[in-house]
């Protein structure tokens, strides 16, 4: 293996998975091309080498010209967007290649049916949550590619307008931080409302929540400090109002600033229609014209189900759903929300089990046969995929990722077993970045 600078020019043939263009060496062997597009030959510098395979990168002359006058200025330099200065329509044909190839070559014995088409939504302004990094020195912004510097930058497309105008305010009064930090910015979806969560380490407490009083931020903007085992509330409201309904009575969980939600601000209750509506298509089959109550007597057993985003509009459906999640602030949020509506109450239950050890048996003792899973982007646990395996009980399965290759790995263990992908479907959940929103629905053949 060796590291060189070595500059020539290469033609890129496709996307690989996580955004990389595909190209050859003269010599024959593949190289990955960090900034490279597929159709076109791209200056790059050799950063990595290895007997069968290596790695580039665009140029940063080159990267600067695919950027149009509309796009970010450190397009070339921030580890967020990748895709700044392509045609939408372009990224979404070449991540929709990708993926498709990454599903196939990964599960092989798998017959996958040709993909339902791609929801989508403009590209700027569809974050509502965000991560920055704050060095001691004062720079706000994102991670460089592939580094720890941080890129300060004046305006990010992505963001919605008040997390814009909130990093803004931020940029201009942390000026002089007591230490760097990672900054977790979120807003509330109906009312706008917006909150930052500074995660630091615990010996600086004293001197970062004397530093943000002094700030004499806007009392309206919820603010706290996370050193991993502790929250301090400095101002503000402790928590979000997350909807968890879509056509029932208003359900809310209070869930903690910085909380994992889905990012997409324009797309977030669409995609949890759809993945309600696979769940209910695949446990009873197509139910179009049964109204809002197709899946009553449908029991359904949900992993990952978090505060109930997705648990909530199937019991709204009339299911019956078992939700199964590791972290507790979620699992009682969820329980919290439905305590005064009998009717959802009813049809959930909630069950704390940390997943990566399996399900403690609860897959082979439920009553459901369909199941739902959102699993982080490793995807299932070895045990929890073994349990699933061996659950003859459960006929039908809706598998939700934002990562194919792990997909790929659990749908062509459960292809051995006789399971069958009867569709899927990939949304662009992640304007801008390399990866795709994954729901694929199974049954047991």
């Amino acid at each position: 293996m060796s590291a060189t600078t070595h500059t020539l020019a290469l033609h890129v043939e496709r996307l690989a998975h996580g955004g990389e263009g595909v190209a050859h060496l003269p010599d024959g062997r593949v190289c990955f091309v960090e900034g490279g597009l597929p159709g076109a030959r791209w200056p790059v510098e050799l950063t990595q080498e290895k007997r069968r395979m290596a790695w580039a990168r665009v140029t940063d002359d080159a990267w600067h010209q695919r950027l149009g006058d509309g796009d970010c200025p450190q397009g070339a330099r921030c580890g967020g967007c990748l895709f700044q200065g392509v045609p939408p329509q372009d990224e979404l044909r070449w991540k929709r290649e990708a993926v498709s190839d990454t599903l196939r070559r990964l599960a092989r014995s798998v017959a996958w049916p040709d993909p339902s088409p791609t929801p989508t939504a403009p590209p700027i302004a569809w974050r509502r949550r965000a991560r920055l990094h704050l060095s001691p020195t004062g720079a706000l912004g994102y991670y460089g590619r592939r580094s720890t510097d941080v890129i300060a930058t004046d305006h990010c497309h992505v963001l919605t307008p008040a997390l814009q105008a909130l990093t803004r305010t931020l940029r201009d009064r942390l000026a002089s931080p007591p230490t760097g930090a990672e900054i977790h910015l979120d807003e509330e979806q109906e009312s706008a409302a917006c909150g930052v969560v500074f995660h630091i380490d615990a010996q600086d407490t004293d001197a970062w929540t004397s530093h943000l009083r002094r700030l004499r931020l806007a009392p309206e903007l919820a603010v706290a400090i996370d050193t991993g085992k502790q929250r301090h509330l400095v101002q503000g409201e402790p928590t979000l109002r997350e909807a968890l309904h879509l056509e029932g009575p208003p359900v809310y969980a209070a869930l903690p600033w910085g909380a994992f939600r889905q990012a997409n601000t324009h797309l977030h209750t669409p995609f949890r229609r759809a993945v309600r509506d696979a769940v209910l298509a695949s446990g009873r089959g197509h139910l179009s014209g049964r109204g809002q109550f197709g899946g009553r007597g449908l029991e359904v057993l949900e992993l990952y189900g978090g505060a109930g985003n997705f648990a909530v509009p199937l019991a709204e459906a009339g299911c019956s759903v078992e939700v199964v999640e590791g972290a507790r602030a979620a699992l009682e949020a969820g329980e919290a929300a439905v305590s005064q509506l009998p009717d959802l109450q009813a049809r959930l239950r909630w069950t704390l089990q940390d997943l990566r050890h399996g399900t403690a048996g609860r897959l082979r003792a439920s009553r459901a046969t369909t199941l739902l899973a959102d699993p982080p982007r490793g995807g299932l646990s070895e045990a929890l995929r073994a349990e699933i395996l061996t659950a003859k009980r459960v006929r039908s399965f809706v598998y939700v990722s934002c990562e194919a290759a792990s997909l790929a790995r659990d749908v062509e263990a459960l292809a051995s077993a006789g399971w069958r992908v009867d569709a899927w479907q990939a949304w662009d959940m992640f304007p801008r970045t390399p990866h795709l929103e994954l729901v694929v629905s199974l049954t047991r053949s």
